[in-house]
């Protein structure tokens, strides 16, 4: 089977192009620190081949072998509607090295993916702009803000849980989603308590329904208020943040029972 080594010198890589036999695409698992090493399908011959993206114009992919690390353009017309897709998805990667690669996350999940890139955490006495877990399969969203009195008396007990018992877990986050429509009093209060969770402006920013839509379908009204969501934003609980934790904890079990139970012997 040629997929690889499509990078050949002069004709021959057009004759490649052209004549190479038709392969069907497998689906092509989306890893949690992106690649931009992938299969691609010229859709004029059906025929694939594996290389790395590593520049883009209007015109062209630039796709690079594998194995010389030639890099040679490719016309984006000739792509798949799927690597079209994929490649408006990850342009903001394109480029980037592998060292810088492997700190990144792709989001797989709709509430990973809407939040990506619109957080805030606490770092060194600043709030700057930082992601989350993005990739967990459960997030307690946590609509909070600074000029709330029940919001500053019971924030202690969350931070305590949160460092106890979700900072080290890899299947859940908290993300505070902020009332607060002053952004200096959403800073303040995010940096004098050391908040170890992303902050979502929830309250600051226009337009919601564009930036996180899923964030205000599951605003409950009252504040303080927790919602247990899965990873596509569905509700799932509400209630304390022990009790969420406890939640998850009950559905992480029933889960590994199911997958117990399902193993032959």
């Amino acid at each position: 089977m040629i997929v690889s080594r499509f990078f050949m010198p002069g004709v021959l890589t057009a004759m490649f192009l052209a004549f190479a036999p038709s392969f069907p695409a497998a689906q092509q698992e989306e890893p949690d620190i992106p690649s931009m090493t992938r299969t691609w399908t010229n859709k004029e011959t059906g025929a694939t081949f594996q290389a790395r993206l590593a520049g883009l114009n209007s015109v062209n992919a630039i796709m690079q072998n594998i194995f010389t690390k030639k890099k040679i353009p490719f016309p984006l017309k000739k792509l798949s509607k799927e690597d079209l897709e994929w490649i408006d998805f990850h342009k903001e990667l394109v480029g980037k090295t592998d060292a810088e690669l492997a700190k990144m996350v792709i989001p797989k999940g709709i509430m990973g993916k809407q939040l990506k890139g619109l957080t805030y955490r606490e770092k060194d006495g600043r709030f700057i702009k930082m992601d989350g877990k993005w990739n967990a399969r459960y997030f307690i969203l946590y609509y909070s803000a600074s000029w709330c009195g029940p919001c500053r008396a019971s924030l202690p007990r969350n931070l305590e849980v949160y460092r106890d018992k979700i900072a080290s877990r890899k299947d859940l986050e908290v993300v505070l989603c902020s009332m607060d429509h002053a952004l200096e009093g959403a800073q303040k209060w995010a940096v004098s308590n050391k908040m170890p969770w992303p902050v979502f402006l929830f309250g600051y920013l226009d337009n919601l329904s564009k930036e996180s839509p899923l964030i205000r379908k599951n605003y409950p009204g009252p504040i303080p208020s927790l919602v247990l969501v899965d990873a596509n934003g569905n509700k799932i609980a509400s209630g304390s943040m022990d009790g969420l934790v406890r939640k998850v904890e009950e559905l992480a079990s029933a889960e590994k029972e199911k997958q117990t139970a399902a193993e032959p012997e």
